[in-house]
């Protein structure tokens, strides 16, 4: 069902573009009620939304490559070359943002998909402690890790010996759409770095992002469309010596000035045919979370005004 919804909504966003311009053209579609574009939401340059389009209050990032743990802040681990997490609709991968509450999020494909999804870094080639070089993944003394020579922000100039040298990326190779649920509450808010994993041949790509509620009914949807500048893809520059990032990755998001976000819905597609979604990767997850600390005030104010009245009444009369 959500696989109509959303080739629906994308059909129906195409139609007409918000702040569209000659590289990167954006449109919102099916918005529920209490939708609204976020004041400063748009970027001059490209008309999109970047990562400033939240006032946030209550910023958490998840970051990818963060160490796993059964507690805490935790991420998927290393991008070990074959570290791939087997995930389905009914078969979770969890992890933590970074928050002091620990939001959970759980990563799941869209419903009727299988497959998995894989851990890597944006680079094209790791600094070899042993070649004092630049050298191919595997090479010796290099981490051996799986890397994705993409558009986001890498390690320029020349890091320490062995170390990885790019940003911490989650991929859906197969181009199963990919499904975030937040599991301890409902957001107002949730934006990332986005590009496709196609070759030099085609670097366009249409990104969808589709917002849920926790009835799992649709809050709207955001659709980034590269007409231009090629985002997607290889980044060239970075199978230089030294590795020159491009840092051109658009930014995909959401944002519910209710708090009602559940999960979002993350698919790319080849501009030609919007029906087959085709592999891509994320950067580290922005989530704009609800503020902690009122709950705890109104919690605290509430079991003052209990312990105050239990006193009251305990005094002689």
């Amino acid at each position: 069902m959500r696989k109509v919804c959303l080739l629906a909504s994308l059909l129906a966003v195409a139609a007409g573009n918000l702040c569209a311009s000659g590289a990167i053209n954006c449109a919102l579609g099916g918005l529920a009620a209490g939708v609204v574009v976020p004041t400063a939401a748009t970027d001059s340059s490209t008309g999109c939304w970047t990562n400033l389009f939240v006032n946030a209050t209550a910023l958490a990032s998840l970051d990818w490559g963060a160490p796993t743990s059964p507690t805490g802040v935790s991420g998927l681990g290393p991008a070990s070359l074959g570290n791939s997490f087997a995930v389905s609709t009914s078969v979770p991968v969890q992890t933590r943002t970074a928050t002091t509450s620990n939001d959970q999020v759980s990563i799941t494909l869209a419903p009727g998909y299988q497959g998995a999804v894989y851990r890597a870094d944006d680079f094209a080639l790791e600094y070899s402690a042993d070649l004092q070089s630049w050298a191919v993944p595997g090479s010796p003394g290099t981490a051996a890790l799986e890397g994705f020579a993409g558009h986001f922000n890498s390690t320029t100039g020349t890091p320490p010996p062995g170390a990885p040298a790019g940003d911490h990326l989650l991929e859906s190779t197969s181009g199963a759409p990919l499904e975030l649920t937040f599991l301890t509450n409902p957001v107002y808010g949730a934006w990332f770095e986005i590009a496709s994993l196609s070759d030099f041949r085609n670097t366009l790509f249409v990104a969808a992002l589709q917002a849920f509620d926790s009835s799992g009914n649709p809050l709207g949807i955001y659709q980034l469309t590269e007409t231009a500048n090629g985002t997607g893809g290889i980044c060239a520059s970075l199978a230089g010596r030294p590795p020159i990032p491009c840092n051109d990755a658009p930014y995909l998001g959401f944002y519910d000035p209710e708090g009602r976000i559940k999960s979002i819905e993350i698919s790319v597609f080849n501009p030609g045919n919007l029906t087959l979604p085709i592999g891509f990767a994320i950067d580290s997850l922005e989530v704009d979370v609800p503020e902690p600390a009122m709950p705890l005030i109104v919690g605290g104010a509430l079991a003052a005004f209990a312990l105050f009245r239990r006193k009251r009444w305990a005094l002689p009369r």
